[in-house]
């Protein structure tokens, strides 16, 4: 489990790359109570999910997170955006819950296995 507390710039434009999967992008504020509770549900599916996951927190509070928000789409917060190879798969926005969030999670990682599988399959053939 990685989880960054990155500043954006104005060159920043994904903190996703294809290679990671899955991502889990929070963008919450440190005044923001929901934000809050949403942070402490986010850790703990974090750690249930150790390394298998990414999990990257922008604190809108800093202007240039803030800008980097708003060019990802970003007008509500908490929001959560959950990237596969690289691509938006999900975008949660208001408070989830741990079941919530894990089975979005779920379901990414089973169509990465067989996603995975279908491909030894093409070899194979």
């Amino acid at each position: 489990m990685a989880i960054e507390y990155p500043t954006a710039t104005n060159d920043t434009t994904s903190p996703v790359s294809a290679e990671m999967s899955p991502v889990l992008i929070e963008f919450a504020a440190s005044w923001c109570q929901p934000c809050k509770r949403m942070s402490d549900t986010i850790n703990q599916v974090v750690a249930d999910y150790g390394d298998r996951i990414t999990h990257t927190r922008f604190d809108t509070s800093v202007p240039s997170n803030l800008h980097f928000a708003a060019r990802q789409g970003i007008t509500s917060i908490p929001t959560v955006m959950i990237f596969a190879g690289g691509v938006e798969s999900e975008r949660l926005i208001g408070y989830y819950s741990a079941d919530a969030i894990r089975s979005k999670l779920d379901a990414i990682l089973d169509r990465d296995v067989d996603a995975v599988a279908e491909s030894e399959l093409e070899v194979e053939a």
